[in-house]
């Protein structure tokens, strides 16, 4: 039997039962948007395996997850959806099934070509793209196909204790409520407090955008000083895995640091950082996936996603950063 609305069929009564508790969080007509939403994850590393299931339990109509690498033992030690006995098989494919039991409602499909052999109109099916782990290139190109195609757009990467989140949604349209006070009574001078739901636009940028910014010139002139450091690390280890096509490794450690160290050096040059803005030794602890931070940024882009699709409550504009020697999270507006 399903729930007849003003706008329509949406929920079955299952459901209804199902997401109750979610429907008296953000209401009706979002969980209507999520139950509609068609969602893509690219990367099934432990990062990723804590973003789909965030946006499966929250009940959109489809998950597609895509991978093309082979689960290691590694993997199973940091990815709850494949444990030891999926050794050996695609990543994609092995985390189906468990991901279909946290919430059957949800369609689970797996896709196990690489991200280079799909065109434009793979992703046309798609209402957000979420890549995990991506290059600088694979970002650029997959973020100018969805913005094209007016899809949502997301990014994210953990590295040791460090990680980020980037979020480009063209112009996005949302609802927020907002406590406003009112006369309860014109003889009286006591005020209401109510709850008034207004509708806003935000705009954002692609992430090309965010690359290549010289902190002293123009808008950015005097803002070095409050920039989170962690962006200067996250822009290094990014530019460390294009060049050498994987993660930093402890089976390379001192070569490894001596490379992130002289990247690091380059961007903050290039960006007219002074040097001294950035302590070196960030190189210790950028080894490894640590499950705690993969939980922390996994849960921003996971609720980043959620807010996205069922337009409710104001998104993250543009970047998250996550620093997990301070515990510490930070919003940075980037775009040139």
């Amino acid at each position: 039997m399903t729930i007849i609305t003003d706008e329509g069929v949406d929920l079955t009564e299952d459901e209804a039962k199902l997401y109750d508790r979610q429907i008296r969080l953000w209401g009706w007509d979002a969980q209507k948007r999520l139950r509609g939403s068609k969602i893509l994850v690219y990367g099934m590393s432990g990062l990723g395996a804590e973003v789909v299931k965030n946006v499966v339990l929250a009940g959109v109509k489809s998950m597609t997850v895509m991978d093309p690498e082979i689960t290691t033992a590694e993997n199973s030690y940091t990815n709850f959806f494949l444990p030891v006995e999926k050794i050996g098989e695609n990543r994609a494919s092995a985390a189906v099934n468990a991901i279909k039991a946290l919430n059957p409602s949800v369609e689970v499909l797996a896709e196990t070509d690489k991200l280079e052999s799909k065109n434009d109109s793979f992703f046309d099916q798609f209402d957000a793209v979420c890549l995990v782990g991506a290059s600088q290139k694979q970002i650029i190109r997959v973020n100018d196909i969805c913005a094209a195609l007016h899809k949502k757009f997301f990014c994210a990467d953990v590295f040791g204790f460090y990680g980020y989140v980037f979020t480009d949604l063209g112009v996005h349209k949302y609802t927020e409520e907002v406590e406003v006070s009112q006369p309860s009574d014109p003889k009286k001078p006591k005020l209401d407090t109510v709850t008034k739901t207004f509708m806003k636009t935000r705009a954002f940028v692609p992430f090309k955008d965010t690359l290549d910014l010289v902190w002293t010139e123009g808008d950015f002139k005097g803002r070095v000083k409050k920039v989170d450091v962690t962006l200067f690390i996250i822009q290094a280890l990014m530019a460390f895995v294009d060049a050498k096509g994987r993660l930093p490794s402890v089976d390379t450690l001192e070569a490894d640091k001596k490379s992130l160290t002289e990247l690091t050096e380059s961007i903050l040059e290039k960006g007219n950082v002074p040097k001294d803005k950035l302590p070196l030794d960030f190189v210790d602890n950028v080894f490894g996936c640590l499950m705690p931070v993969c939980a922390i940024v996994g849960g921003v882009l996971g609720q980043e996603i959620i807010k996205a699709c069922s337009h409710k409550d104001p998104p993250f504009n543009n970047t998250f950063l996550y620093d997990g020697i301070n515990s510490s999270g930070t919003v940075q507006c980037l775009k040139k």
